[in-house]
């Protein structure tokens, strides 16, 4: 995610200097310490799973990289602070957080896309080794009305009752956090540009 800055009025008096560089710092502290100071649940679906069991128990991994990880890149009469975008090997997904997208499976048939707090963060073979529950797929109703819905895996409890852990989807439809939480993923553009004027006043002691 690039958030990009643009300083041309500011083109001839920064040119050859280290000041861009200075001012793109600044402002990537900045940055850092607007997501620091963001709650934890700030992206979190708030809703509880199907079942009833906690969406977002435990510790959460997502701000803490958010309010360490932007980088600088000074280009021309201006400057790029753009995230770090990388996890062991995958993406954070600040820029499907923002804007939102389809999400459609890369190597694999389906996603695995869980519906209960035991089956979430594990893959559909860790949770059985796991839990020593043994899942199936059960396609029903839902799978028939909605073409991107293959079906759930699901577990048979003792007395029968058939519990489900994923359901299987060949396509994802995830929206913008401005319209699941009402508001937005990065700092917006009046922020940015005053973190900016700001930082030039601090540097040039204007």
């Amino acid at each position: 995610m690039d958030i990009q800055i643009q300083m041309r009025e500011l083109a001839q008096r920064l040119w050859g200097t280290e000041a861009i560089g200075n001012v793109a710092t600044l402002v990537r502290d900045e940055v850092h310490a607007w997501y620091a100071n963001l709650p934890e649940d700030w992206f979190d679906n708030t809703a509880s799973f199907p079942d009833g069991t906690p969406r977002h128990a435990g510790k959460r991994t997502f701000m803490r990289p958010l309010s360490t990880n932007w980088k600088t890149e000074a280009q021309g009469s201006g400057f790029s602070i753009y995230f770090d975008t990388k996890r062991e090997g995958a993406p954070w997904g600040l820029r499907l957080q923002q804007y939102g997208d389809t999400i459609t499976p890369v190597k694999k048939r389906a996603l695995t896309i869980p519906v209960t707090a035991e089956a979430k963060g594990v893959s559909a073979r860790v949770f059985q080794t796991k839990t020593g529950k043994d899942l199936f797929l059960v396609k029903g109703d839902a799978a028939k009305r909605n073409p991107d819905m293959i079906g759930s895996l699901v577990w048979e409890d003792p007395a029968g009752a058939l519990h489900a852990a994923y359901v299987l989807r060949t396509r994802s439809e995830v929206p913008p956090l401005k319209k699941r939480r009402g508001h937005d993923a990065i700092p917006t553009e009046d922020e940015i540009m005053g973190w900016t004027k700001q930082a030039i006043i601090d540097i040039f002691e204007i």
